[in-house]
C-alpha cells in the first residue's frame, strides 16, 4: 500500500513539473525563473552588483534594507509595505556575480514579476554606469 502511495505522489508531483515546463513561456535572455527566484549572473563585480541592486530596489519603494555579509557573499533585505525582497549576492569569479532575488508578500505569497524587476533594474544600473561604492 504504501509503495502505490509513493508511486502516486512521484507520478503526480512529475505531472505538475511537466505543466509548469510545458507552458511555453520563457523569462527573456539571462534571466532564468527557478522556483521562486529570479537568477542572474552579472559581468561586474561583487561591490558594483550590490549597490546597483540597492539602487534598483530603492527605486521600487523597498525601505530599511540591510546588508549581511556572508562567508563570501553578502545577503540583501528591504520591505515595503507587505512586501520583502531577498537578494543574495555571490561571486562567481573574480569579474562575474551571481544574484538570486525573491520577493515575498506577506511572507508566503511569492511575486516572482517583482524579482524579475529588481534583476532588471539592477542591470540597467549596471549599464549605465558605474555604482561601487
Amino acid at each position: 500500500m504504501r509503495g502505490v502511495k509513493l508511486r502516486r505522489l512521484a507520478f503526480a508531483v512529475g505531472a505538475l513539473a511537466a505543466a509548469g515546463c510545458a507552458n511555453g513561456v520563457s523569462p527573456p535572455q539571462g534571466t532564468r525563473l527557478v522556483d521562486i527566484t529570479a537568477t542572474r549572473t552579472f559581468d561586474a563585480p561583487p561591490e558594483q552588483v550590490a549597490a546597483a541592486a540597492g539602487d534598483a530596489i530603492k527605486a521600487m519603494g523597498f525601505t530599511d534594507a540591510t546588508t549581511l555579509p556572508e562567508e563570501k557573499g553578502k545577503t540583501i533585505e528591504a520591505v515595503e509595505g507587505d512586501r520583502t525582497v531577498h537578494i543574495r549576492i555571490d561571486p562567481s569569479s573574480d569579474r562575474s556575480t551571481k544574484m538570486d532575488v525573491s520577493v515575498r508578500r506577506n511572507g508566503r505569497e511569492t511575486l516572482a514579476d517583482d524579482a524579475k524587476q529588481v534583476i532588471d533594474r539592477t542591470a540597467q544600473n549596471l549599464d549605465s554606469g558605474p555604482t561601487a561604492r
